[in-house]
C-alpha cells in the first residue's frame, strides 16, 4: 500500500564482511576462546583429581569455569557468526536457542560468582571460632 522506493535506505546493504575483517576478527577472538578453554580445563582437572580440593568453594569455583567455558565457547562464535552475516546464518535451531544459551549461562555463572566470597568468608569466621 506504501511506496518506499523512493526513500533511500541509510545503510548499506550486504550479505558478508569482507575477508580480511572475518580474519582479523576471527584472530582477535581465537586466543581468548583457547586460553578460556584451557585455563579452564586445567582448573577442572585439578579440582577433580585432588581429593583434597573437594571443597564447598572449590566446587562453587568449578561451576563458575565450566559457565566460563561455555560461555566461550557457545557465545563468542554465535556472535561472530552474527557479525560476519547479514543474513541469520545460524538456521531455525540457531534462532529459537542463541538467546536462551546465552541467558541460562550467563544468569548460572552470575549467582555462583556471589557465592563463593560468601562462602569464603563463612569458611573464615568459621576457623576463627575453633
Amino acid at each position: 500500500q506504501y511506496n518506499y522506493s523512493s526513500i533511500m535506505f541509510p545503510n548499506i546493504i550486504w550479505v558478508r564482511k569482507e575477508n580480511w575483517e572475518i580474519a582479523v576478527k576471527t584472530a582477535a577472538v581465537l586466543p581468548v576462546v583457547i586460553m578460556g578453554v584451557l585455563g579452564n580445563g586445567v582448573l577442572l582437572n585439578i579440582i577433580v583429581r585432588n581429593k583434597q580440593l573437594h571443597t564447598p568453594t572449590n566446587f562453587l569455583i568449578a561451576n563458575m569455569a565450566t559457565a566460563d567455558m561455555a560461555t566461550v565457547l557457545i557465545c563468542s562464535w554465535m556472535l561472530l557468526c552474527v557479525d560476519f552475516f547479514q543474513n541469520y546464518v545460524l538456521g531455525e535451531f540457531g534462532c529459537k536457542t542463541a538467546g536462551f544459551f546465552e541467558c541460562v549461562i550467563l544468569s548460572y555463572s552470575s549467582p555462583m560468582a556471589s557465592l563463593v566470597p560468601t562462602d569464603s568468608s563463612q569458611l573464615t569466621s568459621e576457623s576463627q571460632h575453633l
